[in-house]
């Protein structure tokens, strides 16, 4: 059914259908025309429990209106899943869930975005080193898989993307 579903959107886009490369889903060779999007370079900042959180988006990066939520989560449960890890090791200082959202839906960025994080805390720390645990806020757990991410330090916190 959904190979005749998209024989028959590619049947019906065929006026604006345009060459280039093969597209799965659709006829060969053809792809679908797709109206420009809005997605200029934007900056979002919030803070969460003494962490401030600022990003800043390429052009191309989110949909015009995206919004960025960071939401605590609790740093007990980061530090289980670091002391788990084999890969990374040390004490949580900040614990936050950076998501974002346009028109209240999920939405995962097209391009890298610049996250720089500071806090009293961060700003103790000597060689921070940031983790990415690959869950929601309220899903992780000390079983979450923990990767080590490039960052830098700046002035009062510390920068990666």
């Amino acid at each position: 059914m959904k190979k005749k579903l998209s024989i028959m959107l590619s049947l019906v886009l065929t006026v604006a259908m345009v060459l280039s490369m093969a597209v799965p889903g659709h006829a060969a060779g053809l792809k679908p025309f797709i109206p420009d999007l809005d997605l200029p370079a934007q900056s979002f900042t919030q803070t969460v429990n003494g962490t401030t959180v600022h990003v800043d988006a390429p052009e191309g990066a989110l949909l015009a209106g995206s919004e960025m939520r960071v939401t605590p989560v609790d740093a007990a449960i980061v530090q289980a899943a670091i002391d788990n890890a084999d890969s990374v090791s040390g004490r949580v200082v900040a614990a936050v869930d950076i998501s974002f959202f346009h028109n209240g839906e999920p939405l995962d960025p097209n391009e890298a975005v610049a996250v720089t994080m500071a806090s009293a805390a961060i700003t103790a720390v000597s060689n921070p080193v940031v983790v990415h645990i690959d869950a929601g806020a309220d899903q992780v757990s000390a079983d979450s898989d923990v990767e080590r991410v490039g960052a830098g330090s700046t002035q009062g916190g510390v920068t990666f993307s």
